[in-house]
């Protein structure tokens, strides 16, 4: 699975909340893996009907 890095805004000087820490990358990946879970299992109930 691609790591989502292209998501994340440069991170400015001033700005260390955005990048990107263990914890959130871990949490955006389940995120992420849910969202194509769902999005897969609803092309699979489209293409069934």
């Amino acid at each position: 699975m691609p790591v989502l890095t292209s998501n994340y805004p440069a991170a400015q000087p001033g700005t260390p909340s955005l990048r990107p820490t263990p914890e959130r990358v871990g949490a955006l990946s389940e995120v992420h893996r849910r969202w194509c879970y769902h999005r897969d299992h609803r092309q699979r109930l489209l293409r069934a009907s």
